[in-house]
């Protein structure tokens, strides 16, 4: 991991290693830090209220270099996601069109 690589850094404090994730990157922080030993801490900059599925479908289709194949694969995860009730969520159709 690049924590137990930083923190076996010539000149870097290991026990003055941070971790931050920004946006999807705030989502996934949490995750990283269960399994990087020794952070001193962790900090979350606009982190994601919404699923990581309704994230991806929606960074995939505002972007226009997505166009094509991608564009159907997208479709039918669209579909299947649809299928899909999470334990704890509401089911219901993805707003993403």
């Amino acid at each position: 991991l690049a924590v137990a690589l930083l923190r076996a850094t010539d000149g870097v404090d290991p026990d003055r290693v941070w971790l931050l994730g920004h946006s999807l990157g705030g989502m996934l922080a949490p995750r990283i830090a269960e399994q990087a030993d020794g952070l001193a801490g962790l900090v979350i900059l606009a982190g994601a209220a919404r699923p990581i599925e309704e994230l991806i479908l929606e960074l995939v289709e505002v972007d226009p270099s997505f166009e094509g194949t991608l564009g159907q694969v997208v479709g039918g995860a669209r579909g299947a996601l649809n299928q899909i009730t999470a334990p704890g969520r509401q089911g219901g159709e993805c707003s993403y069109n």
